[in-house]
């Protein structure tokens, strides 16, 4: 019997906290609208992602949310171009951008956003040349959206990738990145390649499929 009774405590303030969890979620998520609570909210939204998948809806269907986080994205983008990125910029991008991962891998927040081409408001992270940690940092974080993406065999998102014209900018990436950054651009090339509308798609013109070639060739000769 006591050990009955100890097990129902247990489960009651599990369930206590899952719903003090929900609220504060909720609450953070209602914070991103307002500029003056909006990074304090990303941030504590941050550790929570791993515990709570359910993050993506309360951003994805909360009005003005991701209209506020798009915002964030493109302010960023005066970092890039002015090699300003301090280590506390580039914090709270990184954050950003593991909100938007959470969005684009739960089931019911994916094809929407995909359908948004809210991804390519990340496109000009991976186009930025500075090779200091810190840009790296942000490149890495948004090339793992991408592989996060393709990993699940969606013909939908490879079909998405090849008309925002993505795989040019990721062959640079292969070819020019730090190890870790090519690691993960290979991987999304593999995973483009294994795709029948990938494949068709490279081997479509001559000059596609010898740059994949040059740019893995060139890999193997830099190793």
């Amino acid at each position: 019997k006591r050990r009955i009774e100890l097990r129902i405590n247990v489960i009651n303030k599990e369930l206590t906290q899952n719903v003090d969890e929900e609220e504060l979620i909720i609450k953070y998520t209602d914070k991103i609208k307002n500029e003056d609570t909006r990074w304090e909210a990303i941030e504590n939204l941050n550790k929570y992602i791993e515990k709570n998948k359910n993050i993506a809806i309360y951003l994805w269907y909360s009005r003005g949310t991701m209209a506020a986080l798009v915002q964030e994205i493109i302010k960023a983008y005066e970092y890039l171009s002015a090699s300003k990125l301090t280590k506390e910029k580039s914090d709270k991008i990184k954050y950003i951008i593991a909100l938007f991962q959470n969005i684009s891998l739960h089931p019911e927040s994916r094809k929407e956003y995909i359908e948004s081409q809210l991804l390519v408001f990340l496109y000009p992270f991976l186009k930025c040349t500075n090779k200091s940690k810190l840009y790296e940092v942000i490149k890495v974080s948004t090339l793992s959206v991408i592989a996060a993406l393709v990993k699940n065999n969606d013909s939908d998102i490879i079909n998405f990738l090849i008309k925002t014209e993505i795989i040019p900018v990721i062959l640079i990436i292969m070819e020019k990145g730090s190890e870790l950054i090519r690691a993960v651009a290979c991987f999304i090339v593999q995973r483009i390649i294994v795709d029948v509308n990938g494949l068709k798609y490279i081997c479509e013109l001559r000059e596609r499929l010898l740059a994949i070639i040059y740019v893995l060739d060139t890999m193997l000769q830099n190793k």
